[in-house]
């Protein structure tokens, strides 16, 4: 009899002395799962997927980023939900798609009210941090435990391995788990004058005209996206002082693809599929890889899946831990993309569903010229670095009064149709639009009811029943 009791009066101390720091839901968590991990999320700023030796560039030397996909887990198939930075950067931290956050613009605030990654895990007992490039607004939406912004896009000088150093001390304090996002400025623009690969040697793809100025700019984009590899090991580094790297729960990614034509700003593979490597050892397999197709919305309850907690309904993604795991070779059927407005100088509200064999594209302003920053040569008058980042547009812009080639990549990029359809095993680099090709018409057509579908249900001030009842059936 005396023991009987003795259990719920011991259980009733143990509440009474720990219930004043947590909450049940921590008290509960942290019993059931005693060996939580420590995660380091690193982000890179404008890398495109292919842009990485570990996926396969031959060119780029990135021994840092190659480690962590040695010792993790390969996506192939990963994608952000928009090829700008706010939006996609708001989508990994809150697990809302951008129209929902509220900040599907560029530079636009996310809405008030809006729970993020730091509100989910400090409930589960983790502390969450910041560090580098931080490009969301407000800031303090965010409720970080620690914060440091150290964006210098000169190089990223200003995120060193101190300052990784110390935010991971700071965090570690008292032992309990903690979250890093270490966000790393490379290799967004401005790329540096000089180079350390030849025009000659870095690779271009079949979406770019192939002439000297594009080489050029894509060998200074080369050599940031290398410094952004040793960034990665300075992040790795530290944790490895610290002794905290072994059972580190580590991700690697970027925000979005390359600031190149038909990659950032668009909804093309290039500028929404981007690298994600995941590493746990004891947990993750090494050296893995896995076709599985994963959306940003679904990094925060991945997190929380993780970290002990239960799904939370109102967010736009699901746990991959069970691919993670090696349970699941798939994850979801269809991503979605949107894309609207980076101040004035991109306002063309883009909309995408992709399959893993399709991607359908739906373009409202289609009667508008787009334009983004890359081609407005106006900067040039102002900023005498137009020239080295985006003059290669010029360039085009004159090979196109004597390359057929140039003329039609000029064209897509300016002028698009209402709607595209791209056979991706086919057609890779989505430059051969099948939409009004009458064999794909069972395909487009059952993309665009769900994208059509998606768009309602994220209330999407873009969607317009007379734009989707004019499309040629």
């Amino acid at each position: 009899m005396k023991n009987n009791i003795a259990v719920p009066y011991f259980a009733l101390i143990v509440f009474y002395f720990v219930g004043f720091h947590f909450n049940w839901a921590q008290i509960s968590t942290f019993l059931g799962n005693p060996d939580r991990p420590n995660m380091l999320f690193i982000l890179t700023d404008d890398q495109s997927q292919r842009d990485m030796g570990a996926y396969g560039n031959k060119v780029l030397s990135t021994p840092n980023m190659d480690k962590i996909a040695l010792e993790g887990m390969m996506f192939d198939n990963a994608f952000t939900s928009t090829a700008m930075c706010v939006p996609s950067r708001a989508t990994l931290l809150t697990g809302l798609y951008p129209m929902r956050h509220g900040a599907e613009a560029n530079h636009a605030p996310i809405k008030k009210g809006i729970n993020s990654v730091s509100k989910y895990l400090r409930d589960l007992g983790y502390r969450v941090g910041l560090i580098g490039k931080t490009h969301i607004n407000p800031i303090d939406s965010f409720d970080f435990d620690y914060v440091k912004r150290l964006q210098d896009f000169a190089w990223d000088s200003t995120l060193t391995k101190n300052e990784m150093l110390s935010a991971m001390k700071i965090l570690n304090k008292g032992g309990g788990p903690f979250v890093l996002f270490v966000c790393i400025s490379n290799p967004h623009t401005p790329w540096p004058s000089e180079w350390n690969k030849t025009t000659e040697e870095v690779e271009l793809p079949p979406y770019l005209v192939d002439e000297p100025k594009t080489r050029l700019t894509m060998s200074r984009y080369y050599s940031h996206v290398e410094i952004a590899d040793r960034k990665v090991g300075e992040a790795i580094s530290a944790a490895q002082e610290l002794n905290l790297y072994d059972d580190m729960l580590v991700f690697m990614s970027s925000d979005h693809g390359a600031e190149f034509v038909h990659s950032k700003y668009t909804l093309y593979d290039e500028g929404i599929k981007v690298p994600f490597i995941v590493r746990w050892p004891g947990h993750i397999k090494s050296n893995s890889r896995t076709s599985a197709m994963i959306e940003f919305v679904d990094i925060v309850p991945t997190m929380i899946n993780i970290a002990g907690g239960k799904p939370v309904k109102k967010l736009d993604g699901q746990s991959m831990l069970p691919v993670l795991l090696g349970k699941a070779a798939n994850h979801k059927t269809y991503a979605f993309s949107s894309s609207s407005k980076d101040r004035n100088k991109t306002d063309y509200p883009i909309k995408s569903i992709r399959s893993k064999e399709y991607k359908y594209i739906i373009n409202p302003e289609y009667h508008e010229t787009y334009t983004s920053w890359i081609t407005d040569s106006t900067l040039g008058d102002n900023w005498p670095g137009y020239d080295r980042h985006y003059g290669y547009w010029l360039s085009w812009i004159a090979a196109a009064d004597t390359s057929a080639r140039a003329k039609k990549l000029v064209d897509n990029y300016l002028h698009r149709p209402s709607e595209e359809l791209y056979d991706l095993t086919e057609d890779p680099y989505e430059l051969n639009n099948i939409a009004n090709n009458p064999e794909y018409k069972k395909v487009k057509l059952n993309l665009r009811k769900r994208l059509r579908k998606w768009m309602i249900e994220q209330q999407d001030i873009h969607f317009s029943a007379e734009f989707f009842k004019d499309l040629p059936k």
